[in-house]
């Protein structure tokens, strides 16, 4: 097979490279890619154009998404946003590069030893099946990466606090099992991988509402006494 020049492709065919390099079922370095019609190729440069360009220009979409809504918002609100898209990025990123180098090998190499279990052979794989696997899977891992953001930012809109997300934990650990199971292969330590860290943000998030709520009460807590003094009203004296 003559190698492939594109960067962009060579990228994403590196986890199917190292997936069987020291299998005992193929002397190959990992099994093969095919284009199985005739437009196949076609299909492959236009799923990495797309995918790609999805994946690069987030933050930029991000961006002009808060641009849209900056002139409805406060100046506080304003701070939120930003901190909120640059820390979704960093987020979604690093979601994708947590699949790419750790969680993307496992799914592969759980899938070719199946089939090979089940006689079918794993040496060869459809190029635009890959090429589509690959890019949704890394996508989805950097979308469920940034559930922080989406969860504290509803916090700071008063939709969410921390009680209500405490109350909805048993639920999410539901939600978050089954979106693993749609997203990810059909294997249990790919699904495992893939939501512990959604859990793990989850649990992040609700430790946030709740700091921010103790915050939040113990500056009223302080505006009282101020209005109080002020008032001449004494303050209320501590329980013994």
């Amino acid at each position: 097979t003559p190698a492939v020049e594109d960067g962009k492709l060579q990228l994403l065919l590196q986890p199917d490279t190292n997936v069987l390099a020291s299998s005992d079922t193929s002397t190959r370095a990992g099994p093969e890619l095919k284009a199985m019609g005739p437009l196949s190729a076609f299909l492959v440069a236009l799923q990495l154009a797309f995918y790609g360009g999805i994946m690069v220009s987030s933050p930029f979409i991000l961006f002009f998404v808060g641009q849209f809504t900056v002139p409805a918002l406060r100046r506080k609100e304003k701070k939120y946003l930003i901190r909120g898209i640059i820390v979704g990025s960093l987020l979604f990123f690093s979601g994708v590069a947590f699949c790419y180098f750790l969680v993307m090998k496992i799914a592969l190499s759980t899938s070719a030893l199946f089939a090979n279990w089940l006689t079918f052979g794993a040496d060869v794989w459809r190029a635009e099946d890959y090429i589509t696997f690959v890019c949704k899977f890394m996508m989805g891992m950097g979308i469920a990466f940034e559930l922080p953001v989406v969860i504290l930012v509803l916090v700071k809109v008063g939709v969410l606090d921390y009680k209500k997300l405490s109350a909805f934990r048993m639920y999410w650990v539901v939600i978050n099992l089954v979106l693993a199971s749609i997203l990810t292969p059909p294997d249990i330590v790919t699904q495992i991988l893939m939501a512990l860290p959604m859990q793990f943000f989850y649990e992040c998030s609700v430790l946030i509402a709740w700091i921010w709520h103790r915050r939040d009460r113990k500056k009223e807590e302080q505006i009282a006494k101020e209005e109080a003094g002020a008032a001449g009203i004494p303050p209320d004296e501590p329980e013994k």
